[in-house]
C-alpha cells in the first residue's frame, strides 16, 4: 500500500513507522487494550497483528487442558 502512495522510498518509510507502531500499540501485544484511551479503541479493528495474533495463541494452545509444574525444567 506504501510503495503505491508514495513514489519515493524514504517518503513511504518515513509515513510507514508511525502507522506500523499505532498498528503494534492497538493490537495488544505490546499494550494492555483496556488501558487504552476510547479514542484509540476504534483502531484495533484495523491491525492485521491484532487477528494474526488471536489465530497464533488459539493455534498455539488449542488442545492444551493443564499446564504442570513438573513438565518444566
Amino acid at each position: 500500500m506504501f510503495s503505491l502512495a508514495f513514489s519515493s522510498v524514504s517518503t513511504a518509510m518515513a509515513c510507514l513507522v508511525p502507522f506500523d507502531y499505532t498498528l503494534m500499540i492497538t493490537a495488544g501485544v505490546f499494550y494492555k487494550l483496556s488501558s487504552l484511551p476510547p479514542y484509540f479503541v476504534w483502531i484495533r479493528y484495523l491491525s492485521w497483528l491484532e487477528y494474526s495474533n488471536e489465530a497464533l495463541t488459539i493455534t498455539q494452545w488449542q488442545g492444551v487442558t493443564n499446564i504442570s509444574k513438573s513438565s518444566f525444567p
